[in-house]
This record gives structure tokens, sequence and C-alpha cells, in this order.
């Protein structure tokens, strides 16, 4: 089951992709991460074939689906990722229109 029961209290997410580790079919390596503790795990890896809103919405609702098929039900509040809007926008588009997203500028993965 991995890290996903973490993913049903944790009101944080954080997401963030990574290209110099992505296979050279892939465009990037997307991770889903949660708070625990001092620190955070990841409930999911993804390889993304771009940077586009499909790509982050298909990955999120695969994501959330994952949860679902597991009788977990994630409610996050607030995401936090860097500043393409793309995944601002699947963010709103998949998980809610009104969950918080804060950016930054540091790699989490």
């Amino acid at each position: 089951m991995g890290m996903f029961p973490a993913s049903k209290s944790a009101t944080t997410w954080f997401m963030d992709g990574t290209f110099s580790t992505a296979p050279h079919v892939f465009d990037q390596v997307f991770t889903v991460r949660v708070p625990l503790g001092e620190t955070s795990g990841t409930v999911a890896y993804a390889l993304l074939p771009s940077k586009d809103q499909t790509s982050y919405e298909e990955c999120m609702t695969a994501v959330l689906d994952a949860c679902l098929t597991r009788d977990i039900r994630p409610t996050p509040s607030k995401v936090v990722c860097d500043f393409e809007v793309a995944i601002h926008n699947a963010v709103r588009q998949v998980m809610a229109n009104d969950i918080q997203i804060q950016v930054s500028f540091i790699k989490m993965h």
C-alpha cells in the first residue's frame, strides 16, 4: 500500500517535476509527496510525456483513483508546487477549484 494511507490525513500535498532523471522517451519524472512529521514521503512517481495541463490532469486523476481503490479519500486544502500554470490549472480542475496553491522555488524531489 506504500504511502497512500498518509495522503488521507495530509492537508498539504507537494508536487514537483524533474527533467534530468527522466528516461529519454519521457519529458519528466513528476512526484507527489505528503508531510510526515519533520520530513515528507512520496505518494506517487509518474513519468509524464509533456509539461502540459492534460498530462498533469491525467497524473493527478490516476493518483486520486489509486487512493480511492484503497478506500482512501484524500482532501488536501493546499498544494505546494512551482510556478507552472499548467500544474495550477490541473490541480484546480481535478482536485478542487478553491484549493490553495502555494508557489515554491525550492526543488522538492
